[in-house]
């Protein structure tokens, strides 16, 4: 059935393009001001996005990530580091790794490793070093920059070049949040 197979792909290629993958932003200058405590949100057409951070009583740094988009996406990582979830009835993880030895009160660094299985194996990966700061006035903004953020969108039967298997394209993303609260917050408290 490849018509069911060039939908999907264009569906795992549709979320990677939301996901930012237009012209790579420059990342904002960093600020020292505010905290990473609570809930900070980024929302754009057809997509949502929500970050909980909170720092445990030893000092490691844990996050929450929601992400939503109109095309039937959801994943809440529920403050696991790798979360496994089903998208359109494929598997998919994404784990995002904090490196709790070399971020500190004003930088988190980790990785961003998400990879998603699709119909006749098609397959998405996504990877990447990140960094998570905080911006603007009095730091009420979040930047989470994956640069490079590795991406390979491939299927069994190429239709597209950009889809054969072991094709990589390199890009930045760089999602800027805004906070909403100091706290952490219900997904459904958050004023979208």
């Amino acid at each position: 059935m490849k018509i069911g197979r060039n939908l999907l792909t264009a569906g795992l290629l549709a979320v990677a393009v939301t996901a930012g993958l237009g012209v790579p932003l420059q990342p904002p200058p960093e600020t020292t001001a505010g905290s990473f405590t609570g809930t900070w949100t980024r929302v754009e057409p057809g997509q949502r996005q929500a970050l909980q951070i909170r720092q445990a009583g030893d000092g490691r740094f844990e996050v929450r990530f929601y992400w939503w988009t109109a095309d039937d996406f959801l994943l809440d990582t529920g403050w696991e580091v790798e979360h496994e979830y089903r998208w359109r009835g494929f598997p998919g993880t994404l784990a995002i790794r904090i490196d709790q030895e070399r971020s500190t009160p004003d930088r988190l660094v980790g990785r961003w490793e998400r990879r998603q299985q699709g119909a006749d194996k098609s397959r998405l990966r996504e990877e990447g070093p990140l960094t998570i700061y905080r911006t603007g006035d009095n730091g009420w903004k979040l930047a989470m920059v994956i640069d490079p953020l590795t991406i390979e969108a491939s299927v069994d039967e190429p239709i597209a070049p950009y889809e054969s298997a072991g094709r990589e394209r390199t890009t930045r993303r760089v999602w800027i949040m805004r906070r909403v609260a100091r706290r952490l917050i219900a997904w459904d408290e958050i004023p979208w």
